[in-house]
């Protein structure tokens, strides 16, 4: 008889989908705020989103070893979403650029918090192989992205007609929403705060840290030469850490920890190309795409929310996949590492159809839109592919004592691909003085797309080229 799937995933998708909501109206909105409203150039503004997102992701590491040490997976999430709530809402009350930034520092602090700490209350419902773990993951990632696409489309609407203000506050109350749900939720199912004991120190060492990480966030975003030292060192103290808990571990356990290294390799070259839909593709479409279609004026960001439908519609058949393949086909069952490298194909086939695209001006030099919704349904696709399963896999490779920052630790990855994906994007930096003339504007966009089609080709090679080596350090004989 078919198990099915613990009740409380339904309050961790509810929270995953408020916080995300949230969150995404900083992630697709921000770049037009920086350039549009600040007046920032496209150099700095990419920059500048670029450390938001790898400071939501490095602070991840800080936000697992909070929840897995000093105050318990429960607690921190509801200390992180009145965080957010209190960082958006600072966003809403101020105009000073200083004070801008210091909120985005304090809410990429709660992203930290938050993220690690439920993702690992999700692996705990599960054994390493419980062969519900991959389809329980990718439910709780429809949650995700149905509040991604609230925070594109509703929000976006929000901000076209009431202004930010408006826009920034709504994601304030949205984070309300998240911590109610998750509070009233955990307390009707019985769940617990862990096994870490709560004590004043604990407290204290923990607003300790969360002071100086939002300090430091501060200085890092406003700072690029810094911000780039900075991220890279994270990364380096992260490899110092596996290295350290691989020699600690069996045998076994160490080779494993080194495929947990691969695949961090692997993804964060794929999130280098997956956030150029809120880099370069967000402004391409402002500025080349014609956005009247059916005699509706579309918001750039209707385009990331159709990626993010095609992850709630696709969701379901691959929850339904990774349950029935192992019982009824193990055989045509795709590891983790197969995967990952069907995700890179499809990425690859993706920014191939966004160049041809981007081909296809008009006597005006604009764009069709129909030409674009294809490359963002297949990046979907292949975020379905990556993601979900990638947070499975830390419970499946790892130890469970240190899911929470090892969770934090592979989330390095979309920082550091977040940051990268802010180098790209400056392949696409507008020179002012052509910034009038739309044919040429295009064809910066143009040389940018075939390079990005060029390098997913390049990983995706490299991802299908080590999946026997993956395959081998684990030395699985079940399906992961």
């Amino acid at each position: 008889m078919e198990q099915k799937q613990p009740k409380v995933l339904k309050i961790y998708f509810l929270t995953e989908m408020w916080e995300r909501c949230g969150f995404y109206v900083i992630q697709s909105l921000l770049i037009f705020y920086l350039i549009n409203t600040l007046h920032l150039s496209d150099k700095l503004s990419y920059g500048i989103l670029g450390s938001i997102t790898a400071l939501s992701y490095s602070n991840t590491v800080i936000g697992g070893y909070i929840s897995d040490r000093l105050i318990g997976h429960r607690v921190a999430v509801l200390l992180a979403a009145l965080m957010l709530s209190v960082g958006y809402g600072s966003l809403s009350a101020v105009d000073n650029i200083n004070m801008i930034i210091l909120a985005l520092s304090f809410i990429t602090m709660g992203v930290g918090l938050l993220v690690p700490s439920v993702r690992c209350m999700v692996g705990l419902l599960y054994d390493a192989n419980d062969e519900r773990r991959h389809s329980g993951f990718t439910f709780c990632y429809i949650g995700v992205n149905t509040g991604i696409i609230i925070g594109e489309t509703v929000a976006g609407g929000i901000q076209h007609h009431f202004g930010w203000h408006s826009v920034f506050l709504s994601s304030s109350i949205v984070l309300l929403f998240c911590f109610f749900t998750f509070w009233l939720g955990t307390r009707y199912f019985r769940i617990t705060n862990s096994i870490v004991i709560i004590s004043k120190n604990k407290w204290l060492f923990t607003i300790f840290i969360l002071l100086g990480a939002i300090i430091l966030g501060y200085y890092v975003i406003q700072r690029q030469t810094i911000a780039s030292i900075f991220f890279f060192l994270v990364a380096f103290l992260c490899l110092i850490y596996v290295v350290y808990a691989a020699y600690k571990a069996q045998n076994f356990m160490r080779k494993r920890f080194v495929a947990f290294l691969l695949l961090m390799l692997i993804s964060t070259l794929y999130w280098a190309m997956y956030f150029q839909m809120f880099f370069s593709m967000n402004l391409f479409v402002e500025r080349i795409v014609d956005r009247n279609f059916l005699g509706i004026t579309l918001l750039p960001t209707t385009f990331p929310a159709i990626e993010a439908c095609t992850v709630i519609v696709a969701g379901p058949f691959f929850v339904w996949a990774w349950r029935w393949l192992p019982r009824r086909y193990p055989r045509f069952n795709p590891t983790v590492f197969m995967k990952f490298s069907l995700a890179l194909l499809i990425q690859c086939l993706a920014f191939g159809l966004l160049f041809l695209g981007s081909l296809m001006q008009n006597v005006n030099g604009l764009i069709n839109p129909e030409w674009f919704i294809p490359p963002y349904i297949l990046i979907g696709v292949g975020e379905l592919l990556l993601m979900p399963i990638s947070l499975a896999m830390v419970g499946e490779l790892l130890p469970s004592s240190i899911m929470g920052v090892m969770i934090g630790i592979f989330l390095i990855s979309l920082a550091l691909g977040g940051k990268l994906a802010g180098w790209f994007a400056n392949i696409t930096d507008i020179p002012e003085a052509i910034g009038a003339n739309i044919f040429a504007v295009a064809h910066i966009y143009q040389h940018s797309f075939f390079l990005y089609f060029i390098f997913s080709i390049v990983i995706a090679v490299m991802s299908l080229f080590l999946v026997p080596l993956l395959k081998k350090l684990v030395k699985t004989t079940d399906s992961q």
